[in-house]
């Protein structure tokens, strides 16, 4: 298992983060849904079905969708953001070399 830290920085309070969580059903981990072209983590190393392992330092394995993305709009403007999340190094090969 292989942990990627994305941080970016809010410039404002109100900028559009980009990123989507859900999660299967209430056993299973809070994983990226979507990383949204017009969002600050468009240029990050994220993808859609990594596991989301913790958000600003709050453990968020198996939280829900909602307290994730509220813990990343209470970022204050020139804050940064970190989002960690947990992947299989062969998902991130294989990941990577589909791009190519």
């Amino acid at each position: 298992m292989t942990i990627i830290t994305a941080i970016v920085e809010k410039h404002k309070t109100e900028s559009k983060l980009g990123i989507t969580f859900s999660r299967l059903n209430s056993d299973s981990p809070l994983v990226i849904e979507k990383i949204h072209d017009d969002g600050l983590f468009v240029s990050t190393d994220l993808k859609a079905g990594m596991i989301v392992q913790s958000i600003m330092g709050i453990p968020m394995m198996f939280e829900t969708a909602k307290l994730a993305v509220d813990t990343l709009r209470s970022a204050n403007a020139g804050e940064q953001v970190e989002v960690n999340v947990r992947v299989n190094i062969g998902e991130v090969i294989k990941t990577d070399m589909e791009q190519k």
